[in-house]
């Protein structure tokens, strides 16, 4: 299922919200429209683009911009629910062994999904764990691929930035400052001023919050993919559920743990009463038939 995070759009409509309002309040009636500045928009945004396309090419960049949708669009926040997925493969698979080629329509996490399907075609725990360990390091490699491009890109900010300011402070010097005309003075460094602030604002409230959350996310996503291997290969080697439910413990948030056993509780109890409705079922259906 789809979860998209709502602290991400939450924290970016509140830091643009913030800073309008600020603009707002020090402007009083006069319009923001003096902070839209062409050349300065030109000098950061453009200069930004042109650097991010020498760093990566076209199609690596858009890996990275997919990467990132996803990151946003799937949070890697959902230990508990992935863990009661292994645990409910692990119970269901002791009581049926070939409940997990049914399993490979119902289960919604990638890893987990993958990882069933290895064990439908026949792969050893050893190859299983070797070929999931090598999915979950590239798939750590691409996010962290993704934080360090837009820390990159949080470092270019304030430098293009300065860039516009020296531009401005150069037409000031050469061509506006012993004419006396105001009106070009005030132009030119509005240019410099304005090419700073956007640079500093991109590098503080979009990159460097951007390359902060993939290098989170690769964190959790490697300590979640970890918990999946972990379980697939105790389920494929017909260990208990309840040694399961131990292993899987490990890579919870400690302050998780309580909720995590009421989960494992109602899975048990969720089963159990599912399997006396099943044999109450077979009984009626036997008698019936005598």
């Amino acid at each position: 299922m789809t979860r998209f995070n709502k602290a991400f759009l939450l924290g970016s409509v509140l830091g643009l919200a913030v800073v309008w309002l600020a603009l707002k309040l020090e402007l009083g009636g006069n319009s923001v429209k003096i902070f839209v500045n062409p050349v300065a928009i030109l000098i950061v945004f453009g200069g930004t683009l042109a650097c991010a396309l020498v760093s990566l090419p076209f199609q690596d960049l858009w890996r990275v911009i997919e990467r990132t949708w996803y990151a946003v669009r799937n949070p890697k926040t959902d230990f508990l629910g992935t863990a009661v997925q292994v645990i409910r493969l692990s119970v269901e698979t002791n009581r049926d062994q070939l409940y997990l080629e049914k399993a490979e329509s119902i289960v919604g996490h990638v890893m987990l999904k993958d990882s069933v399907q290895l064990i439908n075609m026949g792969f050893k725990s050893e190859d299983l764990r070797r070929f999931l360990e090598v999915r979950r390091d590239q798939n750590e490699s691409a996010l962290n691929q993704a934080s360090i491009f837009y820390f990159s890109l949080s470092k270019l900010g304030p430098a293009l930035g300065l860039v516009g300011t020296l531009i401005g402070l150069v037409i000031l010097l050469y061509y506006h400052m012993g004419g006396g005309n105001i009106d070009k003075v005030a132009s030119s460094m509005g240019v410099a001023l304005t090419a700073t602030l956007y640079g500093v604002a991109m590098a503080n409230l979009i990159f460097g919050p951007l390359a902060e959350y993939m290098q989170l996310t690769a964190e959790k996503s490697y300590l979640l993919d970890t918990l999946v291997i972990e379980g697939v290969v105790q389920i494929k080697e017909r260990k208990h559920p309840v040694y399961l439910v131990q292993v899987l413990k490990s890579y919870i948030p400690r302050e998780d743990f309580a909720k995590f056993d009421l989960l494992v509780r109602q899975e048990i109890k969720r089963k159990g009463e599912s399997a006396m409705a099943a044999t109450e079922t077979t009984e009626k259906q036997s008698g019936v038939a005598a």
